[in-house]
């Protein structure tokens, strides 16, 4: 259910910050900080905290933090289709570190 409900959400992050829409950007933030913490993805509900901050008080780093976060949760996403054995379009998965995954 994961996997199929945050098919998009990293191009979503992506083109909020290519687009500087900063309450897109906290939404997504918002929403992937439960997804991250409910998974015990603790780094990455960490970054998403940090990008929803950063985004509402209207940070010039939001850009980046929002291009970093997408990163993490296509490699969140990759190592999650790994465990249950599905195929997904998400990133491959590097040798670096994921959260708590």
């Amino acid at each position: 259910m994961v996997l199929d409900s945050h098919q998009t959400t990293s191009a979503e992050l992506r083109q909020a910050a290519d687009a500087q829409d900063l309450d897109a950007i906290a939404f997504s933030a918002h929403a992937l900080k439960g997804l991250a913490g409910n998974l015990m993805a603790r780094d990455v509900a960490a970054l998403a905290r940090e990008v929803e901050v950063c985004a509402r008080s209207g940070e010039a780093r939001t850009g980046f933090l929002a291009g970093e976060l997408a990163r993490e949760v296509d490699l969140l996403l990759a190592a999650l289709a790994g465990r249950v054995g599905q195929d997904t379009q998400a990133a491959p998965v590097s040798n670096a570190p994921v959260g708590n995954v």
